[in-house]
């Protein structure tokens, strides 16, 4: 599944409860701690070598500290040259072949209540690989950064969304041979209709779709459960999450009214930076002809 991961730090708490995550995976074998070193615009004078031999270090204290069972963890800084930490983080992705980016959704900001931060933001943009968001409850929060992982079961229950496109079949193919998911929240969300009886129709749509999709024989096995609601897609993903109790949402990184080209549809784009529990995107290339 996804063998090799890139896991972006800032040595942040968010980004070290990701580190924590990693044996929750499924089929990682290899993890690259990654640090981009960007030059702090108040900042004086910058000494990039230093800095460099400063970050390696850190990085290789905690690839030492991580006991992680099978798992080889290595470890990479770079130099942000272009004033694009998430163009360094797709470029490294591709140089080292992952088949994931696992990232916090918030790094060292300084704006508390951002729900994603702006380097997590670029990468689910521009990024081609398949991104796991990791969100984070706060057990106190009146003492500060004190959080605890979603990270226990991680993909135990899993909502996945779908508007039965080509490329949310794909995905959801693709999850049902995760050998860690057992259960599925299988949600279609209606978003348009113009009176009852159009909206009853195309509930009536979706409840036949799912129900051909459960009958699958890559969905033998799995805990099924089948969901249609009206509103907005997003806003209604979420509100299920957190209904249901999952333990992460996946969904396809477009759907069926993506525009032609783009890297994220706005369904998915919204509920990353919107859901309040781990987010794994699941990359797509729109089919021929969609």
């Amino acid at each position: 599944m996804f063998d090799k991961v890139l896991v972006p730090t800032d040595f942040s708490i968010h980004a070290q409860k990701v580190v924590e995550c990693l044996g929750q995976i499924p089929g990682i074998k290899e993890a690259v701690l990654l640090n981009v070193l960007a030059r702090d615009p108040l900042a004086r004078t910058w000494d990039p070598v230093a800095e460099a031999r400063d970050s390696q270090a850190r990085l290789e204290d905690q690839a030492r500290r991580m006991n992680i069972p099978g798992i080889t963890i290595r470890t990479r800084t770079i130099l942000d040259l272009e004033g694009s930490i998430p163009g360094d983080i797709q470029r490294a992705a591709e140089e080292e072949g992952v088949s994931l980016i696992a990232m916090g959704a918030r790094g060292k900001g300084i704006i508390e209540n951002l729900l994603l931060g702006s380097v997590t933001r670029g990468v689910l943009k521009r990024s081609r690989e398949n991104l796991l968001i990791m969100r984070y409850k706060m057990l106190d929060e009146r003492s500060g950064p004190a959080i605890e992982a979603y990270c226990s079961h991680l993909f135990e229950k899993v909502l996945f969304p779908t508007d039965f496109s080509e490329p949310a079949r794909a995905a959801v193919s693709f999850l049902t041979r995760m050998p860690m998911v057992r259960d599925i929240v299988l949600l279609h969300v209606i978003t348009k209709g113009e009176s009852r009886e159009e909206i009853d129709a195309r509930g009536q749509e979706a409840v036949n779709m799912i129900r051909a999709m459960i009958t699958d024989p890559s969905m033998k096995g799995l805990n099924i459960t089948p969901m249609t609601v009206v509103g907005n897609a997003a806003r209604e993903i979420n509100a299920v999450a957190e209904r249901e109790n999952v333990s992460l949402i996946a969904m396809s990184s477009i759907g069926r009214d993506t525009r032609s080209g783009a890297m994220i549809g706005s369904t998915a784009y919204d509920v990353a930076n919107t859901a309040i529990r781990p987010v794994l995107i699941i990359r797509a290339n729109r089919p021929p002809n969609a």
